[in-house]
């Protein structure tokens, strides 16, 4: 493989990794601060958590490019990603869950295509 495609690649991988990563950060922040409440929202937690355990496993596929299930974690990536946007979206008028919320949407809308 020639160095041109090489670096399209990377970029590629990059891009992709980039979108699960910060969904990764994000929903990390916000099940962390909704287990600090005293009324936590369990299904936040859930919900938050599972989507940030796909984001990050797929980051890291995509960041050393092993390729072992790979589409199979895409699409829970993608799954979890959207599942965890509805449930934020309940809570849109808190700015993190707003920003989770819409980080996911992007996460998925980037890692179905």
């Amino acid at each position: 493989m020639n160095h041109k495609a090489k670096k399209m690649i990377l970029q590629d991988t990059n891009y992709y990794a980039k979108a699960c990563m910060k969904a990764w950060l994000i929903c990390e922040a916000c099940v962390y601060k909704e287990l600090s409440k005293e009324n936590r929202d369990t299904q936040v937690v859930h919900e938050c958590h599972d989507c940030a355990e796909t984001c990050f496993a797929l980051a890291c596929q995509l960041i050393t490019q092993q390729t072992d299930n790979i589409d199979r974690l895409a699409f829970l990536c993608m799954l979890h990603c959207r599942q965890c946007a509805v449930i934020c979206d309940k809570y849109q008028e808190i700015d993190d869950m707003h920003y989770c919320g819409s980080a996911c949407i992007t996460c998925s809308i980037i890692v179905r295509d």
